[in-house]
């Protein structure tokens, strides 16, 4: 594939991240946010989780700019040694966000499982 093509393809895919960012920034502020207020929970919970999905959005932005940047770079000066750098520097990103992304969906589960057990349903049999 020639070098113009694969710098298309990584801007494309950064810059879906950087949207994918952009959304998730969006939709921590509005909506999903809504039902995370300090009132429904612990003010340190409250902070950790903030903390934890800007960070999210932070690395979804570096990643996206990183990939198509490095990418053109690299089709400029094609040397292995910065290559190497270049995917060890994105597949450590990569990894650091897959972490997050676990710790905030755990924290997602953790918290439906405690509103559950603190508000108990009734039965719809009306046992």
């Amino acid at each position: 594939m020639p070098p113009s093509e694969n710098v298309l393809v990584s801007f494309l895919f950064g810059g879906g991240l950087v949207l994918a960012a952009v959304l998730f920034a969006r939709h921590t502020t509005t909506a999903g946010g809504i039902g995370r207020l300090p009132t429904a929970q612990p003010l340190h919970a409250f902070r950790r989780a903030t903390r934890r999905q800007s960070a999210i959005v932070g690395l979804l932005l570096a990643l996206g700019g990183l990939i198509p940047l490095g990418d053109l770079w690299l089709t400029w000066h094609r040397d292995p040694r910065w290559f190497a750098v270049y995917v060890l520097v994105i597949l450590g990103l990569s990894l650091w966000l897959l972490g997050l992304g676990v710790c905030e969906a755990l924290a997602v589960l953790a918290m439906a499982s405690h509103r559950d057990r603190s508000h108990p349903r009734k039965s719809p049999l009306g046992d």
